[in-house]
């Protein structure tokens, strides 16, 4: 029953993903990804994924800091959010890590990072498809469903994000 319940738990957070590369605004987005890791946080806590736990955990506070100080415009800016949140994410994989199948989460969830610290939201969908599939073997590896089922449809959402906002040729 606590695996069919980490499941479900894990389809919630999954929805909340896909809403992500559907909004239009990089503050939108960031919004939404609070939302969406913390209860994938939960998920993975839940299967005994720890590092995947973790990393969600950091993921939400990426999505604090990013809101604030990743967004567009044509200034210039620090790159120590950036920084910051990275050497966050490699710490707490060292102090957490379980087994090789760490790494996987943390390739991906770096690289999922580096998506989201861009200022172009076309940028964030398509840098978002290199982490998918560190994560998707995460996943199938610990037996998330939902995690799996997640990196499938939010590949897919990015996909259709990009050709939904393109710059439309005259």
């Amino acid at each position: 029953m606590f695996f069919i319940t980490a499941q479900i738990v894990g389809f919630v957070a999954l929805l909340f993903n896909i809403l992500t590369f559907q909004a239009k605004r990089h503050r939108t987005m960031m919004s939404i990804q609070i939302v969406a890791a913390t209860v994938y946080a939960v998920h993975f806590f839940m299967l005994g994924a720890l590092v995947g736990a973790v990393l969600n955990m950091a993921s939400a506070l990426r999505a604090v800091i990013f809101r604030k100080y990743g967004q567009a415009g044509s200034g210039k800016r620090s790159l120590w959010p950036l920084l910051i949140i990275q050497i966050v994410g490699l710490v707490a994989t060292i102090i957490i890590w379980q087994d090789w199948r760490s790494l996987l989460a943390a390739i991906g969830w770096q690289l999922s990072t580096l998506a989201f610290w861009q200022r172009r939201e076309q940028r964030v969908r398509q840098l978002s498809l290199a982490g998918s599939p560190p994560w998707f073997a995460y996943d199938v590896l610990y037996g998330s469903i939902a995690g799996v089922a997640t990196e499938i449809l939010v590949s897919s959402s990015a996909i259709v994000g990009l050709w939904r906002f393109r710059k439309k040729v005259r």
